[in-house]
């Protein structure tokens, strides 16, 4: 990036092994702080956990703490790793770098990743005063190349102070992996993730960008804006042939300029997932796949792409006022039950099609195929007389047209459930109605018969006719109706 490459190369090739001007504390067993420390901290080869402690190292060297030779360190605890001149920690030559918790503060680069190396990020937060939060260095040579960048949690805020510059969240130039999985990226002025080689995945986490500000990132000349990413190969850095993003599941990517800023010609991108500041390029997306806008909902006004066969209907109600509706649609549901049923209450009801996260993305008023619906009754009802059974019905309004539905199945629940393909304006009317009382009587006559007297005894059969009563067994069966949207 902006300077890093000169201010490197006045180490030497390995990052670590040159000789620096400042004091340092060489550290290779687990070490917790006990007081606030102003010398660098250089782990080598070490497998190590430093616990901040709730202390403080500040240098006014470049890195605060120097992860290098295949070493292993992991930080834990609240506190602060400072640099006041231009990295807060560098990792290089093979080395591992885990932040769980705790604060990095620098001008330039927060963390620098050189070759071979690997950065993750759990929590913690990490912010820039001049420059960006994360990154690489795009430098054609070994000692920059091969790293690998996990963002798993955590905030990183990027700032800018240097004239023709924008701020970066992270910054992939060369041959590496950088995978944004959660956490959130702040870049007050700039680009959220600038890339120019290498892989990207995005799979989760907030990407925020802020100002409209345009201008340099790193070393190149190409102007870039505040987008959420830019993937760029107008720069021509040396491992631009490297270069493929994708972008998954519930990533968000709210860029102040857009999500996606492409510079150049023939950028591998592909999208299956993600939410977006504005409709995505179709040729960015995979196939099966699509973009829709969020009609209402915490997304509201973005775009989500979203696999086509995983889109959902599912049926939303709602118990309203009578003046909350249009005074014609209600006219005509009075009409059609004037003299026949008592009106009780009126609901909107629509059909709204879904992405597997909840985002509305379409509102259905015509469904291909009917499906099941069902209306909460009110808390308080009419009483019934004895004697007397209640009859549910459904009054639909739709485009004008009123329909009387009355295949109601009232639930034990104080629901009442029906099937409908179109969807707009209910209500729910009753009718009470007096039981029919059927009695029989049945008389019984006895009749005596003389005979006279024979020989033998007599012998009277009793016949003991069985009434045998079948009670049926009546299923509702209840579906769910989902329909592939294209």
């Amino acid at each position: 990036m902006k300077r890093i490459k000169f201010l490197l190369g006045s180490f030497c090739l390995s990052l670590m092994v040159c000789a620096v001007n400042v004091n340092a504390l060489t550290v290779t067993e687990n070490y917790t702080l006990t007081e606030d420390l102003t010398e660098t901290v250089i782990v080598s080869g070490s497998n190590v956990t430093i616990n901040l402690n709730n202390h403080n190292i500040k240098v006014a060297a470049n890195g605060a703490l120097r992860v290098d030779n295949g070493a292993n360190v992991t930080v834990t605890g609240e506190g602060t790793i400072e640099s006041t001149n231009n990295n807060g920690v560098v990792v290089s030559n093979g080395s591992t770098f885990t932040l769980k918790s705790g604060n990095i503060k620098s001008v330039e680069f927060g963390v620098l990743v050189a070759n071979d190396s690997t950065f993750t990020m759990d929590g913690g937060v990490i912010t820039t005063s001049d420059n960006c939060g994360v990154g690489g260095n795009g430098s054609d040579t070994n000692d920059y190349k091969n790293y690998t960048i996990n963002i798993n949690g955590g905030t990183i805020n990027g700032n800018i102070q240097s004239s023709g510059y924008v701020s970066c969240g992270i910054y992939h130039p060369n041959k590496g992996t950088v995978n944004f999985n959660g956490g959130t990226i702040n870049s007050s002025n700039g680009a959220g993730i600038v890339q120019r080689a290498g892989t990207l995945n995005i799979t989760g986490g907030t990407i925020n960008t802020a100002g409209s500000s345009t201008g340099r990132v790193g070393d190149s000349r190409v102007v870039v804006t505040a987008s959420a990413i830019v993937v760029d190969k107008e720069a021509n850095y040396p491992e631009v042939a490297t270069l493929k993003t994708t972008i998954s599941n519930d990533a968000v990517l709210n860029g102040a300029a857009g999500s996606i800023e492409t510079i150049g010609e023939g950028i591998n991108i592909e999208l299956t997932g993600g939410l977006y500041t504005e409709e995505p390029a179709e040729e960015q997306i995979k196939e099966g796949y699509s973009a829709y806008k969020v009609l209402a909902g915490e997304n509201e006004d973005m775009y989500v792409v979203v696999e086509d066969s995983a889109l959902e209907n599912t049926v939303s109600d709602g118990m309203v006022s009578e003046a909350d509706l249009n005074a014609a649609d209600v006219n005509l549901i009075k009409e059609a039950i004037e003299g026949k049923y008592d009106l009780i209450s009126f609901y909107e009801v629509s059909l709204l099609t879904v992405t597997p996260a909840g985002d509305i993305v379409d509102f259905v008023e015509e469904a291909s195929e009917k499906v099941n619906v069902t209306l909460g009754l009110p808390q308080e009802l009419p009483s019934l007389k004895n004697g007397f059974s209640r009859k549910y019905y459904v009054i639909r309004v739709h485009n004008g047209e009123v329909t009387i539905i009355k295949d109601v199945t009232v639930n034990s629940d104080n629901t009442i459930s029906f099937k409908s393909d179109k969807f707009s304006t209910y209500a729910i009317a009753y009718e009470d109605t007096k039981n029919e009382t059927t009695s029989k009587e049945t008389t019984s006559k006895e009749t005596t018969s003389t005979a006279n007297p024979k020989t033998g005894d007599n012998i009277i059969l009793n016949f003991v006719i069985f009434i045998l009563s079948l009670t049926g067994l009546t299923i509702e069966l209840i579906y769910f109706n989902k329909r592939r949207v294209n």
